[in-house]
């Protein structure tokens, strides 16, 4: 999936609120998103979930009756003198007209998807009086616009559209999204087994994952170890900039091999997912995806040494803290 995040910048009216098509033209972005699915690839649009800038028409309409307020009463802003303003996603209107903008867009252009930037993250309360949450903490406003959004898609003639936010959000929240940006693996410490493990995708998986594994907008990666965790678990990963000079040879190689094997049995990967089933080595954690017939297992060498070992009915050899992926059938065994 292409993940497009400056699409709706606009000189006059900024890059969030009224998401005008001003860079080349709406029939180019449905040309050019139509071209990519026909090659399988498809394409997502950046929305922000709560700012919005004041010199948009929505912001300088309704910006200030509908922007979060800290304890103190005053509105909350993007640090930096930034003239974007936080929304509120307790309010109604708020609510309705960013998730008719978000379906309208995507019915216009054919998009595949839509992004809630920073939803999931859940680092803010609105104390404003009129919003009906005083206090309250995002997350109820956050599941009150996803399902807006769900509902205006679908009321578009956009069912099949996903809905992906920025992080992964608490628990209740799990069954309103279809896909999830997560900063877990770079941000955690190695567990008691000696790897990192996010039992958030085993408990949620349909709900599917792109791991954060480059800093940002810097260029560089981060640990290539991570990229092989995230294909131990079944996530796909988040990347940007030019292959061929941000990205050393190992990480290429492994994004090629592991790539198309995701594809092949994604049934499988969007199906019951279980953590550290039985192993026949201790060294060697193994995670369990199974989904229409398909089964794959995923197995990480936790170790610092080769180990060699039987697996499925054969010996089998892998690398310290590498990663394998491996398919079996139900009936019958078929190596991948």
């Amino acid at each position: 999936l292409i993940d497009i995040s400056g699409w709706a910048l606009s000189d006059k009216l900024g890059r969030v609120g009224d998401y005008p098509i001003e860079l080349g033209s709406a029939e180019n972005l449905r040309n050019n998103i139509a071209l990519a699915r026909k090659q399988g690839i498809k394409t997502g649009l950046y929305f922000e979930g709560y700012l919005v800038d004041k010199n948009s028409k929505v912001g300088t309409e309704r910006g200030a009756e509908w922007q979060i307020q800290d304890a103190n009463g005053k509105g909350l802003w993007w640090p930096g003198g930034s003239p974007e303003m936080f929304l509120s996603p307790y309010v109604p209107e708020w609510r309705e007209y960013l998730s008719h903008r978000m379906a309208s867009v995507a019915r216009q252009v054919g998009a595949d998807a839509v992004y809630l930037d920073e939803f999931g993250c859940g680092k803010r309360r609105d104390y404003a009086p009129n919003h009906g949450a005083v206090g309250s903490t995002m997350i109820h406003g956050e599941i009150a616009m996803a399902k807006d959004v769900r509902s205006a898609l679908d009321q578009a003639g956009q069912n099949k559209t996903v809905v992906y936010a920025e992080c992964l959000p608490v628990d209740v929240a799990a069954p309103y999204f279809d896909g999830l940006f997560s900063y877990a693996l770079p941000a955690s410490e190695d567990s008691a087994y000696g790897v990192k493990l996010n039992l958030w995708r085993f408990t949620f998986p349909q709900v599917r994952i792109w791991d954060m594994l480059t800093a940002g907008g810097e260029p560089h990666l981060l640990s290539g170890e991570d990229f092989r965790m995230s294909f131990w678990q079944g996530d796909g990963i988040w990347l940007k900039g030019r292959t061929g000079t941000w990205y050393g040879g190992d990480v290429l190689s492994l994004l090629r091999k592991e790539r198309p094997f995701l594809l092949r049995h994604a049934a499988a990967f969007a199906g019951k997912a279980d953590p550290l089933v039985s192993s026949p080595d201790d060294r060697i954690l193994i995670n369990r995806f199974t989904g229409a017939g398909d089964t794959v297992y995923a197995l990480f060498n936790r170790s610092y040494g080769t180990v060699v070992f039987s697996f499925l009915g054969h010996k089998r050899l892998l690398g310290p803290r590498d990663v394998s992926l491996l398919a079996a059938g139900h009936s019958k065994q078929k190596r991948d």
